[in-house]
């Protein structure tokens, strides 16, 4: 039996944000599907590579606020994302929502124990958007997304990565 679970407030949005959340939510739900969420490969290949492009190139890093707002507006745009079951497609939704404007967020998937399970939105290394604290119940095992690039740093990659190596195989062969 599912627990009932307050939806967070109603946040006064604009049609343009309404529809951007929309789309993100549509988005969302594709990524959190069954038939693709239950295959091993998913969460440790697809998921990370995929949300991990889109977090570096980020301009910048979201405010806890920021993100808070991003799942706020998601949730006011699709209410069946407040639930305690839609957490993936709901931290899906506020990470894409965030990345459409240049934010950079974490998705955080934690266990309890080995049925069940919570996802949920991180900026500032806090959760956002959560009705309590998940990391007191939660231990966390996977994470999603990174920091965005600093326009600071001289290496084009982050150190360990495989493009640089692949560059300088094709130079000089």
């Amino acid at each position: 039996m599912p627990r009932i679970m307050a939806l967070p407030p109603r946040e006064p949005t604009t049609v343009g944000e309404r529809l951007r959340a929309l789309a993100c939510v549509a988005l969302a739900r594709t990524l959190a599907a069954r038939p693709l969420t239950s295959r091993p490969a998913w969460g440790d290949i697809v998921l990370p590579r995929l949300l991990g492009g889109l977090a570096r190139s980020a301009s910048r890093p979201a405010t806890r606020p920021e993100a808070e707002r991003a799942v706020g507006i998601v949730v006011t745009a699709v209410p069946r994302l407040g639930g305690s079951s839609a957490c993936l497609p709901r931290a899906l939704a506020g990470f894409l929502y965030c990345r459409a404007q240049g934010l950079a967020t974490t998705i955080v998937v934690g266990a309890a124990d080995a049925r069940t399970v919570h996802a949920w939105l991180e900026a500032e290394g806090l959760p956002a958007g959560e009705a309590c604290d998940p990391t007191g119940v939660f231990t966390s095992t996977h994470s999603y997304g990174a920091a965005p690039r600093s326009s600071a740093r001289s290496d084009p990659a982050p150190t360990g990565s495989a493009r640089p190596a692949r560059s300088a195989r094709r130079r000089d062969g």
